[in-house]
C-alpha cells in the first residue's frame, strides 16, 4: 500500500496539476494525505472538488501553520501505507514515476528508499538505478523530496523530519537514512519542479542563502555528534561547504 503525503499552504493555483499527476499514475496510489498547513485561500475547496473529479482517495488534515516538516510528520503518522511517497503541492510526477520506483524496490528489498532524477538532473550512467553512498551524499544532496518513496517503518524509526529546522531538514533526514540503510536513485527524470523553483543550479541562490547554508552546516555537526563522521571529516565538510557558499555568493553578485 502506498500513501502520498502533500503539505499544502495557499496552493490553490498549483494543486490541480499536482493531483492530476497522481491520478494519472500507471501504478495506482492507495491514498493521498493532504495536510493543510493553515491555508487562507481556496486550497481546500479546490481539493474537495478534485477529490470527486479525479476519483482519488484523498484525506485532508487541517493544522495551524507550522511548516512543511510538521505537516509531513503528521501525514506519516496518519498514513496507512507501508510505503510513503512525498510530493510538494507545486510539483508534478511523470506517469510512470511510482511504477518505476516500486518495481525496483520490490526487486531489491534491501533498499528502503528510492528517489529519482528531476528535470534538471543529469543522467550519469546507463544503469536503471544507482546506490547513493553516505560519503557521496555528504558532498552533494542528490535526494529530492518530491521524488522520494520510503518505507514508513524507517521514517518512524529515524524520527521523521526535524521540526525545529526551517532549512535543510529534508537533507538531514536523507543523511540519517542513508547512513543506516541502502538508498537508491532511479536514473530517470521522473519529477518536474513547479512554483518558480528554477533549475538545480539556482537552488540556494535565493535571498535565504545564508539560512540554507547554516542548515547544511548544522546537519554536518549533527552527523559528527551522532558518531557518523569523524572530527576531521566534519571540519573538512565545514570548510568545503563554506567555500561553496562563498563561491555561489560571488557568482550571484556578478549576475
Amino acid at each position: 500500500m502506498i500513501s502520498v503525503i502533500i503539505p499544502v499552504y495557499n496552493a490553490e493555483g498549483s494543486i490541480t496539476e499536482t493531483l492530476q499527476s497522481i491520478a494519472f499514475q500507471t501504478r495506482p496510489i492507495d491514498e493521498v494525505i493532504i495536510v493543510n498547513d493553515g491555508s487562507s485561500d481556496n486550497t481546500v475547496k479546490v481539493i474537495s472538488a478534485l477529490k470527486v473529479k479525479l476519483a482519488l482517495n484523498i484525506r485532508i488534515i487541517d493544522q495551524e501553520n507550522a511548516g512543511p516538516s510538521k505537516a509531513r510528520n503528521r501525514g506519516v503518522q496518519e498514513a496507512k501505507g507501508e510505503w510513503i511517497a512525498f510530493l510538494d503541492a507545486d510539483d508534478v510526477w511523470e506517469r510512470e514515476k511510482v511504477e518505476q520506483q516500486m518495481k525496483l524496490l520490490e526487486e531489491h528489498p534491501e533498499y528502503v528508499l528510492a528517489g529519482s532524477l528531476v528535470e534538471y538532473s543529469k543522467i550519469k550512467s546507463n544503469r536503471k538505478y544507482d546506490r547513493i553512498e553516505f560519503s557521496n551524499l555528504l558532498i552533494r544532496n542528490g535526494v529530492f523530496t518530491s521524488t522520494v518513496i520510503v518505507a514508513k517503518k524507517v521514517l518512524i524509526e529515524i524520527g521523521g523530519f526535524r521540526e525545529d529546522m526551517k532549512y535543510s531538514e529534508d537533507y538531514n533526514l536523507w543523511l540519517k537514512i542513508c547512513k543506516l540503510y541502502p538508498v537508491m536513485v532511479v536514473n530517470q527524470q521522473l519529477v518536474h519542479y513547479g512554483g518558480g523553483k528554477g533549475s538545480l543550479s539556482d537552488i540556494g541562490l535565493s535571498s535565504n542563502m545564508w539560512a540554507m547554508e547554516k542548515g547544511e552546516l548544522s546537519n554536518f555537526l549533527e552527523m559528527y555528534r551522532l558518531g557518523y563522521i569523524s572530527l576531521i571529516r566534519y571540519l573538512g565538510l565545514f570548510i568545503f561547504s563554506l567555500s561553496k557558499f562563498f563561491r555561489r555568493k560571488i557568482l550571484k553578485s556578478m549576475r
